[in-house]
């Protein structure tokens, strides 16, 4: 399974950006995956563990057709670097996990 990272908005992979209101800080992505199955596996993956700190992060995830959608909301930079990265360490586990898992499939075909 190929999950491309594409931080410039142009093509598909993964696309985040950091926006500040008056909520305080927001982190909106969408990460592409090779079909709609694997997104939703993915999300119900991710969901599971819950955020440290709910009351200083909200951490919301969705799906879109074959994209997983990832939103956070925090009232300060750090905590927000903490749960972004922390989850993206995740991902790349179940990204690993789905590849592996998915090559096996082929295989037995």
């Amino acid at each position: 399974m190929d999950l491309e990272v594409d931080s410039d908005g142009e093509g598909g992979g993964v696309d985040g950006r950091v926006v500040s209101g008056e909520s305080g800080l927001t982190y909106s992505a969408s990460v592409d995956f090779p079909s709609e199955k694997l997104a939703q596996i993915a999300c119900a993956t991710l969901d599971v563990d819950k955020e440290l700190r709910p009351d200083i992060v909200h951490r919301q995830l969705s799906t879109s057709g074959r994209a997983l959608i990832i939103k956070f909301q925090s009232i300060d930079r750090k905590s927000l670097r903490t749960a972004v990265c922390s989850l993206y360490d995740f991902l790349i586990v179940v990204v690993r996990t789905l590849a592996e898992f998915s090559e096996e499939d082929e295989e037995e075909m």
